[in-house]
């Protein structure tokens, strides 16, 4: 059995100390005290592809429970509202073998978002690599994957600025 010295109790106990003295909040914390407890999500159709505002707002909904603990209502019953619009979504090329085919792609998503209770618009943009195999198209499911990964991301960097903005009215 391995005994435990005094020095590694008294280092533990201050990295207790200090990480609970700090005053540490999470990122969810400031982004909540922005966009209150109810929030209404909706999405301008996309019209050269309507099912990507589908998607876009799944993954807003779903990042907003998972990241925030915040669940989307109705929009009678909400205090805030937040206004997706997809401004631009791009398939670029990354890479290529030695014939000259596509093996690596970007999704690159750039959205629009418009909260009405601080009556400000952020805009958000997300990309996401994936592999295709070399001379194939890309597939309807791994591109709606692509999206959706892409929307994530840049959902994650509108949790964040709605968290500086939080943690700037905060002081």
């Amino acid at each position: 059995m391995r005994r435990v010295s005094m020095l590694q109790i008294l280092k533990v106990a201050l990295l207790i100390f200090l990480i609970s003295g700090c005053g540490y909040r999470p990122v969810s914390h400031y982004a909540r005290s922005v966009t209150d407890q109810s929030i209404y999500i909706s999405t301008q159709t996309f019209k050269q592809d309507p099912e990507n505002s589908v998607l876009i707002r799944d993954a807003l909904s779903e990042a907003l429970q998972i990241r925030m603990g915040v669940r989307p209502v109705r929009e009678d019953s909400a205090k805030t509202s937040l206004r997706l619009e997809l401004d631009k979504l791009t398939f670029l090329p990354l890479q290529f073998d030695r014939n000259g085919y596509v093996v690596f792609y970007r999704t690159n998503i750039s959205m629009n978002v418009i909260a009405s209770k601080e009556k400000e618009a952020f805009k958000v943009i997300g990309h996401f690599d994936f592999p295709v195999e070399p001379n194939a198209i890309i597939t309807d499911s791994l591109r709606f994957e692509a999206i959706e990964k892409a929307s994530f991301k840049a959902i994650d960097s509108l949790i964040s600025q709605l968290a500086v903005r939080g943690l700037l009215g905060a002081k």
